[in-house]
């Protein structure tokens, strides 16, 4: 039953747009193991991907557009595929942020029920270069963690590819790739060398690991959870790149907490603080390396996974 249910949520918002043009130009990941991509599909929908326990899915919509506010057009939007039956039904959280590129774009996301299931649902709306784009995960919030990071993980990596010099549509999963400059977010401490001192650090003895010494928070690796028993210091071990995603676990955008993370390997030098995070996602790009990551705020419920 939920299995046919996502899939006819699926083919029911294919339908709410009217025909749209046929060459946008964007990028997303496919997440490992998700059919898809489907592609050139019916009422504006551009790519399809569906979990292999067709549980979730993602999509991307594109219509041509001139300027418009984004928050209008969300909410035109939002009602339209919300009468064709797909549950966009409580506003959990919203916020202006930016696309993989650096693209200005809004982020939503929402909760609803439908059929005695739960669902949670993230929209991206953007506009670039004369089309609308409109990105959605969903998924059956049934406690699946590995479904709904790999819905988060796939949407923070949409983007515009024409200054990445990549092909238009989807692209598989990137392999690893050097380690990054710093990115938004992070602030150069003392210590730091570089972008070639940092993508040698993945050989010299790294493993993956994380771990907590107070039992504070709860952390393995790929995943650590706390805030009810005050702030809390956990520790990651990398060998490669990582993206640390960032979120409090209430869905209430007004419970905020804050991180900071520094450098074991470069004197605690601060390298990434993020404050007033809530509802919806941050992501936080870390080389190989080792890290500290203290998570501080009044009691509020949070969450960080990392891919």
């Amino acid at each position: 039953m939920k299995r046919i249910l996502l899939l006819a949520l699926a083919v029911a918002l294919a339908w709410t747009v009217s025909a749209w043009a046929q060459q946008p130009n964007f990028y997303i990941e496919q997440p490992p193991g998700w059919s898809g991509p489907q592609t050139s599909l019916e009422g504006g929908l551009e790519t399809q991907f569906v979990a292999p326990g067709q549980d979730a899915f993602i999509e991307v919509y594109a219509q041509p557009s001139g300027p418009v506010d984004l928050n209008q057009y969300a909410d035109a939007w939002v009602r339209e595929v919300v009468a064709n039956g797909v549950p966009h039904h409580s506003l959990a959280a919203s916020a202006m942020s930016q696309t993989n590129t650096g693209v200005p774009g809004l982020v939503r996301e929402y909760t609803g029920h439908d059929q005695g299931n739960n669902f949670r649902s993230l929209l991206i709306f953007s506009q670039y270069n004369g089309y609308m784009y409109i990105v959605q995960g969903v998924y059956l919030d049934n406690g699946n963690q590995a479904t709904a990071n790999a819905v988060y993980t796939s949407l923070d990596s949409f983007g515009f590819p024409d200054s990445l010099h990549q092909g238009p549509g989807v692209q598989p999963s990137p392999q690893p790739q050097p380690a990054p400059a710093p990115q938004q977010g992070y602030q150069q401490g003392p210590g730091y060398q570089g972008q070639d001192g940092l993508a040698q650090m993945g050989s010299k003895g790294l493993v993956d690991r994380a771990w907590n010494d107070d039992g504070r928070c709860q952390v393995q690796w790929g995943l650590a959870t706390g805030g009810t028993n005050g702030d809390c210091v956990f520790y990651v071990s990398t060998s490669r790149n990582i993206n640390l995603h960032l979120r409090n676990a209430t869905g209430n955008n007004q419970d905020l907490f804050r991180v900071e993370i520094a450098d074991m390997q470069r004197n605690m030098a601060l390298v990434a603080r993020e404050d007033n995070i809530g509802a919806v996602v941050r992501k936080v790009s870390l080389p190989p390396g080792e890290y500290s990551v203290l998570v501080s705020g009044p009691g509020v419920p949070w969450k960080i996974y990392w891919d």
